[in-house]
């Protein structure tokens, strides 16, 4: 357990945009019926910023890129754990 720990918890996440990027591709490339190597691969541009800038989020922020299909994932599965939690707290 040598490694530093960030506390999120004073940050949100911000959507910024979603970049389609072409990008080498190796199945492409093994694909004798393609006539290219490139594949256009998509992602999401996201910030995590502090919880209290009111939706400014012009400094002290991350800027990060992942993948729109694990973007959307977690994103799901976080609204899914939030609406499950809101549910419980009406039992």
């Amino acid at each position: 357990d040598d490694y530093f720990q960030y506390d999120l918890s004073q940050y949100s996440v911000h959507f910024t945009k979603c970049q389609n990027v072409k990008m080498y591709d190796d199945t492409v490339a093994q694909n004798e019926d393609m006539d290219t190597v490139f594949t256009m691969k998509h992602f999401v541009l996201y910030r995590l910023c502090p919880s209290d800038e009111c939706g400014t989020c012009d400094t002290n922020y991350g800027e990060y890129v992942l993948d729109v299909q694990d973007y959307l994932q977690a994103t799901t599965q976080y609204q899914k754990n939030a609406f499950e939690q809101m549910c419980n707290q009406c039992e």
